[in-house]
This record gives C-alpha cells, sequence and structure tokens, in this order.
C-alpha cells in the first residue's frame, strides 16, 4: 500500500528538506538565490530564458518604489520592508517549483505547503507577517504590475490574456540574464536590503533603489513632470 507522504527534497547545499514539514534551518539563502536563478518565469515561453531570481529582485525595487509614493509617515522604513518581502515573496520556489498560476489555482494542497513555506521563510529573515497588510498590499501590487510589464517586454506574442492588468511603466525590462548572473545579483541585493547598513538604520533610501535598477536589467524610462512638453 503506497503512502500520500512524499519524501524530501535534496536541495544544491545538500539539505534533506520535508516540504511537508518544512523548518526555519531549511530556508537556507544559498539554495534559495540557486534555484531561483535556474527556475525559468512562464515556464519558458519566453524570447529569452528569464529567471525567478530576477523578477524578484525586481518585484522588490518596484515595491520599495512604490513605498515611496504612499502617504505612510515612516516612508523609508515601509519601503526596506515591501523590499525584503518582494525578494523573498516567491522562496517557497526553491522547494515547490514555479508553477503557472491557473495550474496553482487547482492545487489546493500545494497552496497549503507554498503558505506554510512563505510562513517559515518570513520568520527564518525576520519579514513581516501577512498581518501588515501596508506591506502586503504594497508586494502584492508589485508583484502585478511586474507580471503585466514581463508580459509586454518577454513574451513573443500578445494574446490579450494581461491586457486587464495595469502596468509597471517606470521602467522596461531589456536585459534578461543567465542564471550565473541572476543569482549573484539575487544576491547583491539580498546584502543590500539585509546589510549592516539596512539592520542599523532600519530604513531604504531612495538613492540606494535608484543605483540597482540597472543591476537588476531594468531600464528606466525619463519621467515627463506634469507642465512639462
Amino acid at each position: 500500500m503506497s503512502s500520500n507522504k512524499s519524501g524530501p527534497i535534496q536541495t544544491f547545499t545538500g539539505r534533506m528538506v520535508p516540504v511537508e514539514a518544512f523548518r526555519r534551518d531549511d530556508a537556507n539563502l544559498q539554495d534559495i538565490a540557486t534555484s531561483l536563478s535556474r527556475l525559468a518565469r512562464f515556464n519558458g515561453h519566453t524570447r529569452y530564458f528569464y529567471s525567478v531570481a530576477q523578477h524578484s529582485a525586481i518585484v522588490a525595487l518596484v515595491a520599495a518604489d512604490l513605498a515611496f509614493g504612499t502617504t505612510a509617515n515612516d516612508t523609508p522604513a515601509l519601503a526596506l520592508k515591501a523590499a525584503r518581502w518582494g525578494l523573498l515573496h516567491d522562496a517557497h520556489e526553491a522547494w515547490l517549483g514555479d508553477v503557472p498560476g491557473p495550474l496553482k489555482a487547482m492545487t489546493e494542497k500545494l497552496n497549503d505547503h507554498t503558505f506554510n513555506i512563505d510562513r517559515v521563510v518570513r520568520q527564518a529573515f525576520g519579514l513581516p507577517e501577512y498581518t501588515d497588510t501596508d506591506v502586503a498590499v504594497l508586494v502584492t501590487e508589485a508583484d502585478r504590475l511586474v507580471l503585466a510589464r514581463e508580459a509586454s517586454d518577454l513574451l513573443r506574442h500578445d494574446t490579450g490574456w494581461s491586457k486587464g492588468l495595469k502596468r509597471w511603466e517606470r521602467g522596461v525590462i531589456d536585459r534578461p540574464m543567465e542564471h550565473q548572473e541572476a543569482r549573484d545579483k539575487f544576491l547583491l541585493i539580498f546584502g543590500e536590503l539585509f546589510g549592516t547598513h539596512a539592520q542599523l538604520t532600519g530604513e531604504l533610501a531612495p538613492r540606494q533603489i535608484d543605483g540597482l535598477w540597472a543591476a537588476v536589467g531594468v531600464k528606466l524610462i525619463p519621467q515627463v513632470s506634469e507642465g512639462q512638453p
């Protein structure tokens, strides 16, 4: 008689991770960065290879960008929280894979594992809980805006499914990265968001974000101020 319980997954660093009993020690940064850099967004149906790691780094910066556009009392602190969560919002895919949205919606057990792994990852890296609605809203919005931007910039054919999605308009994804560079850039962004300076200040400054756009393969579009031609 077969059992429904799955076995552990062996990771890049040699850990044997039980997905059904995921622990804080399983949330290893090297495993996350390496795996996400080798997972293709859109199941690989893009003009070029484009990884979940690069997607996550872009979502992190867009989430921070959105934070500075809010009326929150302490936007630098909110930006840091949102960027951190944005960078790791798909960390569960290091163990579960990048499952397309339509399929994910049909798989209740997978959604349960995703929720649990996300919860443990947030604890392991000191991220806010889902109950921090300000952060959750920013990351969700950033993820959707980037999805539409990716559809515009990376898919070969416009089939119309993304027409109803609001697209991030401050920049374009013009430099998809091979997996090793995507991993290195993911770790670079992690260092910026979780490093000593961020730990001491608890904040993220706009100038820090400005210096990272090119690093994640995004080319900013010059913004015309109101009243200018």
